[in-house]
């Protein structure tokens, strides 16, 4: 039981390394776009591309392209 435990625990943190990474690539994205078009011109299917992953993901992660933005300005 205990091998159980250790396998969810580990596959818990490979799923919040990955959320991680793919929040971060999201922003990256985001920022460079910003800074070449500007917050209305970065695309939500632009900025998708350019980071590599599925359109959907904004929403699971952001909730709104807006909120996207939000982040990319406050990030440190």
């Amino acid at each position: 039981m205990a091998r159980a435990g250790h396998a969810r625990a580990a596959a818990a943190t490979s799923r919040q390394l990955s959320a991680a990474a793919t929040r971060r690539a999201l922003i990256d994205a985001a920022a460079e776009l910003i800074a070449e078009r500007g917050p209305a011109a970065a695309s939500v299917t632009a900025i998708t591309e350019r980071s590599g992953v599925s359109r959907g993901l904004v929403g699971w992660h952001f909730g709104s392209k807006d909120q996207l933005v939000v982040e990319v300005v406050e990030r440190p």
